[in-house]
């Protein structure tokens, strides 16, 4: 069987994917499936940078040789890196995007039961609107790596005083020549720093509730068992 790794963390501020997955590797082991869980330290990420957590180095939060913010992490938890350390697992990194934006391939309709969510491929060049939404990283010329997997949440701003911190701290790392690589960068990281996931919200709103874990628990095992199928073959 595929052994399968579930990786959350790299987003603080996006808690509650983390929480569907703690609960869905309980569900895959009750099943007996082999899965495991990276949870990423916060102190690796760069919002742990701006918040000045104990043990954060803004040099561990940068691309390697340089000085531009490694936001999604790919010099620690990349598709290679994870390909490294954990050699032969089927990957699933754990996000949440806000439910209410209403626009692009992800969204929840008003009235929409968690258990009628639609789970389905965001890449580009694929079709369709989904509550939950997933993609798998194909670098060039190199093998598949990484599924990713949005889940909706509900967000609510990052207290003021909080967001000043963080705000001072980047300008402070700012005029030390640390940047976000360009300007769609700039906008996820800003975005990151002024928002953060509302868990009891998300929980009311039904976000949380078994129906999501469970299709989730579903899609994964379903994704395992066809990479099973292709890696004999």
């Amino acid at each position: 069987m595929t052994e399968i790794l579930l990786i959350v963390g790299l987003h603080p501020h996006e808690s509650a994917a983390a929480l569907v997955a703690e609960r869905a590797l309980e569900a895959l082991q009750a099943r007996g499936l082999p899965a495991d869980i990276l949870r990423v330290p916060p102190e690796w990420t760069v919002l742990g940078c701006l918040d000045d957590l104990p043990g954060a180095d803004v040099n561990r939060c940068v691309v390697p040789g340089t000085k531009e913010f490694d936001t999604d992490l790919d010099a620690r938890v990349g598709d290679k890196i994870v390909a490294q350390a954990y050699p032969g697992r089927l990957a699933f990194e754990f996000h949440n995007y806000a439910f209410d934006h209403g626009s692009g391939r992800l969204a929840v309709e008003p009235g929409t039961a968690p258990s009628a969510f639609r789970i389905g491929d965001v890449a580009p060049g694929t079709t369709g609107r989904f509550e939950i939404g997933f993609w798998r990283n194909r670098p060039a010329g190199g093998i598949p790596g990484k599924y990713l997997m949005e889940l909706p949440a509900v967000f609510a701003p990052v207290g003021r005083a909080r967001r000043d911190r963080r705000a001072a701290n980047l300008q402070r790392l700012a005029d030390e020549g640390y940047l976000a690589a360009d300007e769609h960068w700039r906008r996820v990281l800003n975005a990151h720093m002024i928002e953060e996931v509302d868990v009891e919200a998300t929980r009311a709103a039904g976000f949380l509730d078994d129906a999501v874990v469970e299709k989730v628990v579903r899609w994964v095992s379903s994704i395992a068992a066809v990479d099973l199928l292709e890696r004999k073959t």
